[in-house]
């Protein structure tokens, strides 16, 4: 096997005994496979039979997880981390954001620190506009998979930009 290798989801074996459909609600991680990226096989050899759908998945991933340009109204852009960890700070940012604005306080300073280690000083309502711009960008992102799954004739080209916001 080549250095080049990566441990993948195992999709086949979800929902098959020992392996939880909902394997998130049980607390365990799901089962992985490890495969040589250079020879496009798995560690018994078998060739990686990845469906179409399963890669404009794994294109979509990577797009979101690369981040956006948010544009902040009368602040100007910032740009945002996508996946993961990030995902779930922005979330909590925006909630506690609406709290603030729900309450009346549109004035308490949050300090965020964008993709390029740039702080910002936002405002509640600068925060929801960040928190709003970053769910729109991996809404869209959504959406131009679901169209290309979605497709008649699925392009062998999906990856290119031209298909993605």
């Amino acid at each position: 096997m080549g250095s080049n290798v990566k441990s993948v989801v195992h999709g086949a074996k979800i929902g098959t005994k020992g392996y939880p459909r909902h394997f998130a609600a049980f607390g365990v991680e799901p089962p992985t496979r490890v495969i040589d990226l250079d020879k496009e096989l798995d560690v018994n050899g078998d060739a990686i039979t990845l469906s179409i759908g399963e890669q404009i998945s794994a294109e979509r991933d990577r797009r979101i997880a690369a981040g956006a340009i948010v544009t902040i109204p009368d602040y100007g852009d910032v740009p945002i981390q996508g996946g993961g960890g990030h995902d779930r700070n922005m979330q909590a940012l925006g909630q506690v954001a609406l709290a603030r604005i729900g309450s009346g306080d549109t004035t308490t300073i949050t300090n965020f620190r964008d993709a390029l280690n740039v702080m910002h000083e936002l405002t509640p309502l600068q925060v929801q506009a960040l928190w709003a711009g970053a769910v729109a960008a991996t809404e869209a992102i959504y959406a131009a998979s679901w169209v290309l799954k979605d497709a008649e004739i699925i392009p062998a080209d999906f990856a290119d930009d031209r298909y993605w916001p």
